[in-house]
């Protein structure tokens, strides 16, 4: 059995792809053993497929013809790896030489950790937040005022030592086999946002540690985290607003949950307000700013809804995809 396996879910952005693989595979450290899997779905893969078959024939190369998500991409994968360790990567992050090995060794030595990640670094060499708090009330009330919550900048007041931390962003995640078998695989009704502090939650709760290691540190070229609305378009602000009220019912109960229908509703009436004065006042920016209006006020209106965990008929479908091309 190797010691690590590295999965890498190619999600549609085959941009960085290569020079990520040609970083993972610099790692020559001796007695060190890996291997790397690769997961390509929802678009015309075909030729690039074929590139990376023949530029990395030791790599596993899995492809489904269906959009999977994150969830299900790296579940497809996890399913597929066979190692003592299994590495969550993003495909667009440089991993230095030494980093794999020193990660393995971290994991060795503290056998009390469950899933761990390293520092990220933005290309410019500045320091990427790469863990956040968890979402509770206080948190997503904050946020609702449009304050930096999930991602404070108190939590990185001191990186020079490894420390336990709430969750971890998926770019870069080392998880134990054993983790994996306890806790289970993340959770596919997320599809994609939300789901690593799921998963970091659940792998706390079974007694696990969740750690920031900051001796190795890896690049990460995205560095536009989930959570920014900017970057979002109108499905995935939505999901990502329904997957944050399914959150609270799978882990808080039905009180927390609808206590957070309030304060969602106040967030997404003030971004409602925002994007229309952007689109009144800023007519360059009514491109964005359009999605966006409708995106907040249908937000607005899960507040009213009788279960507002539930996917959209659009947004069911697309698990549904995802489920059985899986």
């Amino acid at each position: 059995m190797d010691d690590l396996a590295v999965t890498v879910g190619n999600l549609g952005s085959e941009r960085y792809l290569g020079t990520c693989l040609r970083s993972i595979y610099a790692e020559d450290a001796p007695g060190f053993t890996y291997s790397v899997l690769i997961a390509f779905n929802g678009f015309d893969a075909g030729n690039v497929v074929q590139q990376i078959a023949e530029g990395f024939p030791q790599a596993q190369v899995l492809y489904r013809r269906n959009k999977l998500g994150y969830t299900g991409t790296y579940n497809l994968l996890l399913r597929a790896s066979d190692a003592r360790y299994i590495l969550i990567l993003d495909e667009d992050t440089v991993v230095p030489k030494g980093t794999l090995p020193a990660m393995v060794a971290f994991m060795d030595a503290h056998p009390e950790v469950g899933i761990a990640g390293a520092k990220t670094l933005n290309p410019d060499g500045s320091l990427q937040k790469s863990y956040g708090v968890m979402f509770d009330l206080r948190s997503e009330f904050l946020h609702a005022l449009s304050l930096s919550t999930f991602w404070p900048d108190r939590l990185y007041r001191d990186v020079t030592r490894w420390r336990t931390v709430d969750w971890l962003n998926g770019s870069f995640m080392l998880v134990r086999r054993t983790t994996v078998a306890q806790v289970g695989m993340f959770d596919d009704y997320f599809y994609t946002f939300s789901c690593e502090a799921d998963w970091c939650l659940r792998i706390a709760r079974a007694g696990w540690k969740v750690a920031f290691v900051p001796d190795v540190a890896i690049t990460h070229v995205g560095g536009d985290h989930s959570i920014n609305t900017t970057v979002k378009s109108y499905d995935a602000l939505v999901r990502s607003h329904i997957n944050r009220y399914f959150f609270f019912r799978k882990h808080y109960g039905a009180v927390s949950q609808a206590l957070l229908r309030p304060i969602m509703t106040l967030g997404a009436c003030l971004r409602l307000l925002k994007f229309l004065a952007l689109y009144c006042l800023v007519p360059s920016r009514r491109t964005e700013a359009g999605p966006k209006i409708r995106a907040f006020a249908r937000i607005a209106l899960l507040g009213f809804a009788r279960q507002p965990w539930k996917l959209t008929p659009e947004l069911r479908r697309q698990n549904e995809l995802a489920s059985n091309a899986a």
